[in-house]
């Protein structure tokens, strides 16, 4: 049964590349950026606004399961994708979802949309595959890539610690 409070944004490559030449011939900037956002909190909040307020379109990949599970460890994601997804689709700054698999799957999306602006997070500095230094080297010439410092001290990993310590 589908949520009718979900708006459906989540698309597959094809039809986010026709709806961004759609778009791009209106004029419209667009913002990529990725992220796990397996628990949301007001730092993605405040990292999605900063990010809209680049451009007049917020694509936003996210990590699936298994993307997750390698980066962070057994046990996450915490909320599966399906979850996230209408977690997503729920938040007005956020225009479309498309599921980033691996780093591979990632830069082939980020070469087939053509972002205006790409962001990534202060907090992937020094990450071998999603780091703002590599995506400034392998972007950087054809789009903006934008850093955006950390929003919040708050952090997904910081929760579950907590909620792991008071059990």
């Amino acid at each position: 049964m589908e949520d009718s409070l979900v708006r459906n944004i989540l698309v597959e490559l094809e039809n986010l590349l026709k709806i961004v030449s759609i778009l791009r011939n209106e004029g419209k900037k667009i913002v990529f950026t990725t992220g796990a956002y397996d628990i949301i909190h007001s730092g993605h909040i405040d990292y999605f606004d900063k990010a809209r307020e680049l451009g007049d379109v917020l694509v936003v990949g996210l990590h699936s399961n298994s993307l997750i599970e390698k980066r962070k460890g057994p046990g996450r994601p915490l909320n599966n994708e399906a979850k996230r997804i209408k977690v997503l689709s729920g938040i007005y700054l956020v225009d479309y979802l498309i599921v980033i698999n691996n780093f591979d799957n990632l830069y082939k999306i980020i070469n087939f949309l053509l972002p205006d602006v790409l962001v990534v997070s202060e907090t992937n500095k020094g990450e071998k595959d999603n780091s703002p230094e590599i995506m400034d080297i392998l972007f950087g010439e054809i789009m903006d890539v934008i850093m955006l410092p950390e929003q919040s001290k708050e952090h997904s990993t910081d929760f579950i610690k907590i909620i792991k310590n008071s059990q």
